[in-house]
């Protein structure tokens, strides 16, 4: 903020010494800031795109790393479990900056328990770090078009609610069994520019059609890193290129 404040007659004016951009969809955000692969695994439980477009949420979004360490115990999950898991890291409803997560508070989730009440995250403040149950928050308040994402350093297990964190720890044991996947879901993710376009393959053929020319399978228009979910090929677009960190809580959190 440059200058505060300067009337006119329809209310005031604020300078400020940048232009402001709109914040980003998630799914752009959660690439930029490192989080592909709990962006594929959103994908894999089927809770994308519509949870783009969920008004006012707060999404915990571990880093790929995270999903590294326990890819394989992730993957063996069916479906429904999948989606349970995924349901755990967005809090419905509620828009809660890194100032509002104060220690010792929970939070209902769309995840549910055996009871079928809503599963909670609890958020606990070790020194100058918190923790979403057992996940350090490591890069918070990053602002999404529907929400607020916080990056945090391990995978939520619902099943796991009372996990607490070691503060004397550098890192935090895993919720789930260690089973290391590099990459894990990244493959559920759709097309983007990475899927090649649609193209002839001319054949040697000699046939009744002189050109040779057929029409290139299905198939064959996508790469390997495009297969399973990736195959749903559409015309998703990703919103802004990059999400935007905000509310000025970004500093001493790594």
């Amino acid at each position: 903020l440059v200058e505060a404040d300067i009337p006119f007659a329809g209310g005031l004016v604020q300078v400020v010494d940048n232009l402001l951009v709109p914040p980003a969809q998630l799914a752009g955000t959660a690439e930029a800031f490192g989080a592909r692969s709990f962006l594929g695994s959103l994908y894999a439980a089927r809770l994308m795109p519509a949870l783009a477009v969920r008004r006012d949420v707060t999404i915990f979004a571990p880093l790929d790393d995270a999903y590294d360490l326990v890819g394989g115990t992730l993957r063996g999950l069916n479906a429904s479990r999948l989606a349970r898991v995924m349901d755990y890291h967005v809090v419905p409803g509620r828009v809660l900056s890194s100032a509002q997560l104060a220690n010792g508070t929970g939070y209902d989730t769309l995840a549910t328990d055996a009871a079928g009440k809503p599963a909670r995250v609890l958020v606990r403040q070790e020194g100058n770090s918190k923790f979403v149950n057992a996940a350090r928050i490591v890069q918070p308040d990053i602002l999404l078009a529907n929400g607020i994402m916080h990056i945090i350093a391990n995978v939520l297990n619902p099943d796991a609610e009372r996990a607490a964190p070691d503060p004397s720890a550098a890192t935090q044991a895993p919720a789930f069994a260690v089973s290391t996947a590099s990459g894990v879901f990244t493959s559920d993710l759709p097309c983007t520019a990475d899927c090649p376009a649609t193209t002839t393959a001319a054949t040697a053929t000699g046939g009744a059609d002189s050109s040779g020319a057929t029409p290139t399978t299905a198939s064959s228009l996508f790469s390997s890193t495009s297969r399973g979910g990736g195959a749903r090929c559409t015309a998703h677009v990703l919103g802004a290129a990059v999400g935007m960190v905000g509310l000025g809580a970004g500093v001493a959190w790594m």
